[in-house]
């Protein structure tokens, strides 16, 4: 348990390095948070986003990493719901779509 709060420490410590090194100008972030440009750069200054800012920020950072842990999910969920019988004919799929639509 600690370690996992110590890297977080060291990440949300890091964030700084990693937005001036990415490939997005600092507006970006700002913009995607959708906070003033001195709340920003206070945040960032003492290191007090909160945990949504900063997986907002690291999703913009690393969308190749959240794409991929966010597939698996999306696959692991639907491997869980295949073994409980939660599954839908093609048949019943149509008729939903059919009956939503037309």
């Amino acid at each position: 348990m600690r370690n996992l709060i110590v890297n977080y420490e060291n990440y949300v410590n890091s964030l700084p390095d990693l937005i001036k090194e990415s490939k997005y100008k600092t507006e970006h972030f700002i913009n995607i948070l959708g906070i003033g440009a001195a709340t920003f750069y206070r945040k960032l200054k003492s290191k007090s986003f909160t945990i949504n800012e900063v997986k907002i920020i690291s999703k913009e950072l690393y969308p190749v990493e959240f794409y991929k842990a966010e597939l698996e999910e999306s696959l692991q969920l639907s491997e869980q719901q295949i073994k409980e019988g939660k599954v839908l004919t093609n048949e019943e799929v149509l008729k939903r779509i059919q009956q939503k639509y037309c």
